[in-house]
């Protein structure tokens, strides 16, 4: 069995290369900031709706039975609608950081295997192989915890807080 790995190209930044199969990769690790601030909205759907629903009872709070129930039924209904979009979005986000963080990973295990072939034979012999081992595996795997987590979860929180800043600047800071 014979192994190609392909040739290294300059892909966007100038200190990183990825091989030019993986170039995909960058357009993959794009895709998640939409996702995940897709996610952040869809997730504030939920507020929005117990919002109207305790403004529909309240809007009736000496007779809470003449309040409409299908009204707050439909409301309901979105309030689960905008909880299941913001579950489908979140897994399509950790997926589509998840697939490039190992593209990412795979191009630098690549370009290190790469370096490492081109060492002088006495930085080998006076360097373990576990040392080797340990930054071929370990530290590499440390990049995919940021790529894969914290990229979407950041994007989350700026998301929301842009998102709730807009309505309050919108609607007001005393409600609508």
């Amino acid at each position: 069995m014979v192994v190609v790995f392909p040739q290294l190209v300059p892909v966007r930044f100038q200190f990183f290369q990825l091989p030019a199969s993986l170039s995909l990769c960058e357009g993959v690790l794009f895709d998640t900031p939409s996702l995940s601030a897709g996610r952040a909205v869809c997730m504030l759907v939920p507020y929005w709706a117990v919002y109207e629903i305790l403004k529909e009872l309240l809007s009736h709070g000496v007779n809470p039975a003449t309040s409409d129930g299908t009204y707050m039924m439909r409301w309901g209904w979105i309030a689960f609608g905008g909880l299941v979009g913001g579950l489908v979005l979140l897994y399509a986000a950790l997926m589509s950081s998840h697939v490039a963080a190992f593209c990412i990973l795979y191009g630098l295990c690549v370009r290190l295997s790469e370096h490492i072939g081109k060492l002088p034979l006495g930085y080998l012999n006076n360097t373990s192989t576990g040392a080797i081992k340990k930054t071929m595996d370990q530290n590499i795997e440390k990049i995919e915890g940021f790529i894969a987590h914290t990229i979407p979860d950041l994007v989350n929180v700026v998301a929301t807080v842009a998102v709730i800043l807009f309505l309050n600047l919108i609607f007001g800071f005393c409600g609508i």
